[in-house]
């Protein structure tokens, strides 16, 4: 399509009230407002990129017709010549907890920076829970906690101020801080360090203070990267009991997870889908069941997608 139809259709879509069918960016563009430059950007990108393809992916809907949880349309992030993520799609649902795996530099830490919103993407839209990540910023990063590879701790503080802190942070109602502080620490198994400098504690616990500032603020999406680093064995199963804890509930309190993580344990234990980066594209998307059917295990199926041009692998990237 020439870039004059590309921007004429995408006037008629803002001009319609955006519908539900239209992508986040495109339905937040019209009610925040947007730029010219944004516009074009966005939009542009997404008729290039296929109106099928979108419809594919928003059909990926909760039973009672609430938005994904994450949604990821096209993300792409370059440093200069190097393209370290390359038009990644994809939906989560409420409740799934999801498995993001590659091998080193496969773009997993980039990607996930961007879905939280803590690096800006290149080219591409994410949502969540149907909040536009850059244009509806507030509304979207109150629905996600991430616990990144190097958690954000404060050593000068004690556990329980840090948490309180990051709850103020995160908008939590003061009269109800104290409470999700509390809650955070039985959770995560802090108790017994409440009161300590950070500074004084193991790595094992400050992975926990790392986890617990991820949950304080109860939000809808946790994405983890490498959230049992440092942990014993003891820890490590703890730790995967919290988060097979999070999706679970009624639907309405049901949290979604996406977890990064080297141990293809863990992803076997705890996650009912697998989604694949190699090479800075989406490798493989699938439910956990049909991976390993027919006796494959994880690890098997793994080395054969990094082993594989993303392009050649069933269920890849979708350019």
């Amino acid at each position: 399509m020439p870039p004059h139809r590309a921007l004429a259709s995408f006037a008629r879509r803002v001009a319609a009230g955006a519908g539900e069918g239209s992508p986040p960016y495109i339905r937040a563009a019209a009610t925040h407002g947007a730029t010219p430059e944004y516009v074009v950007r966005r939009t542009t990108r997404f008729l290039w990129w296929g109106e099928g393809r979108w419809a594919s992916l928003s059909s990926s809907t909760s039973e009672n017709g609430a938005p994904p949880a994450i949604m990821a349309v096209g993300l792409r992030k370059q440093y200069g010549d190097r393209v370290a993520v390359d038009d990644v799609s994809f939906s989560i649902g409420p409740g799934e907890v999801v498995g993001f795996l590659g091998p080193n530099g496969a773009g997993k830490t980039t990607t996930m920076r961007m879905l939280t919103g803590f690096l800006p993407a290149t080219d591409g839209s994410v949502s969540i829970k149907g909040h536009d990540i850059f244009l509806d910023a507030l509304a979207a990063r109150r629905a996600v906690g991430y616990l990144p590879e190097s958690p954000p701790l404060y050593p000068e503080m004690t556990v329980v101020a840090y948490l309180r802190f990051v709850a103020a942070l995160r908008d939590v109602p003061r009269r109800l801080r104290k409470d999700a502080a509390e809650r955070a620490i039985e959770r995560c198994g802090l108790a017994d360090v409440v009161r300590r400098e950070i500074s004084a504690l193991s790595k094992g616990y400050r992975q926990r203070v790392g986890l617990a500032q991820a949950i304080v603020a109860d939000p809808a999406v946790l994405v983890l990267d490498e959230p049992t680093v440092g942990l014993d064995p003891l820890q490590v199963v703890e730790i995967r009991n919290l988060v097979t804890g999070l999706a679970e509930g009624r639907s309405s309190e049901r949290q979604t997870v996406l977890l990064s993580t080297h141990i293809l344990r863990e992803v076997e234990a705890i996650c009912q889908r697998v989604i694949v980066m190699h090479r800075g594209r989406k490798a493989l998307d699938a439910p956990l069941s049909e991976v390993t059917s027919g006796g494959s295990s994880l690890e098997d199926v793994f080395a054969r997608v990094v082993a594989s041009d993303p392009l050649d692998v069933p269920g890849g990237s979708d350019s």
